[in-house]
Formats: C-alpha cells, sequence, structure tokens
C-alpha cells in the first residue's frame, strides 16, 4: 500500500491572513519543521512557494481564488492543492485549474488550530488516492478534531458553527462581561470573570462527561435563580433569536457564491 511521509513534507501557505498565520502557528506547534512551511503573502511570490511545495494550502479570500490559482496553475500539477477557500467548490476548484485531474482537497478549519485546538472540516475528490487523504488527515489532527463531511453542503454548515463560532463565543463572552459590569464590576474583573466562567465549563464538561444540557439541567435547579434566568431566555425567544442570526449567515454565504460562481 502506498504510503506518504509527513516528516519532510514541504507545505506552502498562500495567504496570511488570520486563517493563514493559524495553520502555520498550530504547525510548528506540533513539531512541523519552520523551513519546509512557506508563508507567501500578497508581496512575496506565490509561484515560488508553489513550486518548492509538495502540498498548497490556498488561505485566500473566496473572490481572489481564481486570480491566484491561475498564478500557480503550472506549478501545481500532481500536488495536493488543499483550499480553505470558503464556497468555492471542488467543481470550480478544478475549472480554475485547467486540470482536469487535479487533486484538491477542501477543508474548513476554525483559528483555534493556531493552538492545536480547532475543529477542521474535510471533503476531498476522487484524484486524492487513499495515502495521502490518510496524510492530510493526520497533519490535520494536529492541529485538532478532524470531521470528514459527507458533501459540500455540510462543510459551508460547518463554516457557520465552527469557522464563525469562535467569533460567536467570543460574542456570549462579551455578554457576559457586560452584565458583570451593570451589576457594578470593574472592566478587568468583569472580563476576567466572564472568560473564566466559560473556560472552567468547558473544563467541567470534559472532565465529568457531561453534554451542555445535561450541565444546563444539572445547574438550573427547580425554584432555584438559575431556571429563573434560563426560563427568561427561553421566553424572550434568545434561541430563535440566535438561529435567525445564524440563517442571515447562510444568506450571505449563498450571496457570496453566486459572485464567485459568475
Amino acid at each position: 500500500m502506498e504510503t506518504v511521509k509527513l516528516e519532510n513534507k514541504k507545505i506552502a501557505i498562500i495567504g496570511n491572513g488570520h486563517m493563514g498565520s493559524s495553520l502555520m502557528k498550530g504547525l510548528l506547534n506540533c513539531g512541523f519543521k519552520k523551513k519546509n512551511i512557506f508563508l507567501s503573502n500578497r508581496s512575496s511570490d506565490n509561484k515560488k512557494a508553489a513550486l518548492r511545495a509538495d502540498w498548497i494550502i490556498l488561505a485566500v479570500k473566496p473572490l481572489i481564488v481564481q486570480k491566484v490559482i491561475l498564478e500557480i496553475k503550472d506549478f501545481i500539477k500532481n500536488k495536493l492543492l488543499i483550499s480553505v477557500a470558503v464556497v468555492v467548490s471542488v467543481s470550480t476548484l478544478m475549472a480554475y485549474t485547467r486540470n482536469k485531474k487535479q487533486k484538491i482537497i477542501r477543508i474548513m478549519p476554525n483559528i483555534p488550530v493556531a493552538y492545536n485546538e480547532g475543529i477542521i472540516g474535510i471533503y476531498l475528490n476522487k484524484f486524492v488516492s487513499r495515502a495521502e487523504k490518510d496524510a492530510v488527515i493526520t497533519m490535520l489532527s494536529s492541529l485538532g478534531k478532524v470531521l470528514e463531511v459527507r458533501n459540500e453542503q455540510e462543510l459551508d454548515s460547518l463554516t457557520l458553527i465552527s469557522a464563525c463560532g469562535p467569533a460567536i463565543v467570543s460574542c456570549f463572552i462579551a455578554m457576559l462581561s457586560k452584565a458583570a459590569i451593570k451589576l457594578g464590576f470593574s472592566q478587568k474583573a468583569a472580563e476576567i470573570i466572564a472568560l473564566k466562567t466559560f473556560t472552567g465549563t468547558l473544563a467541567y464538561l470534559r472532565g465529568t462527561g457531561l453534554t451542555p444540557k445535561n450541565l444546563q439541567q444539572e445547574v438550573a435547579t427547580k425554584g432555584g435563580i438559575t431556571e429563573e434566568i434560563i426560563k427568561s431566555m427561553e421566553n424572550n425567544s434568545l434561541y430563535s433569536l440566535f438561529y435567525a442570526s445564524i440563517k442571515n449567515g447562510k444568506i450571505k454565504m449563498d450571496n457570496l457564491r453566486k459572485k464567485v460562481q459568475k
């Protein structure tokens, strides 16, 4: 059976925004050699990075994916093209490369990969070998939890939850902090309280194996203060408002897809 070794794998990351930088940091954290990772940006030579690499990770915005691929297409044949770009489908990427047998993998990580605590969705085309797939999953597993999705629609849905998730979670932390400030705490104390409450809750869930719903039921005892707060949020349709916001994100994603496909 074909095997792919990772020790000396050369990886080009094109795009040094939040995601490109997070991927690089995470890879370096888990032992990948700095000399084998090439981080390319607007001011550097994408062609040179692609030429030197075995795998090319596209971590650029969807609307400039075509421009970048057209720039490097002659240097990626028989190599893995790994795209992080949201909504840019495998078929669209194939068309951009002008190579009917281009090996393409789409991934959807989130920025906690920088600290090897990410969630990474993965979807690939039929030209990627089993050994290459296993090698990429091994690499991604060093960055967090890998989820192989069934189709590209699932990958896009994952974007709304996990890729957007760190900002959404930060929004909830900020709301808890603001509530603490209104109750008389200083901003610094409020931020510490809110952040430690979130990290402490995650530690408790991991330690006990409880689901978030189980923990909610455990803490919100009948007739208690927590139950009153949860009931108030439910009566004010907090979840409905939250899910409506997620759906607005989906509309934005669908509109972006239309622009990419033009």
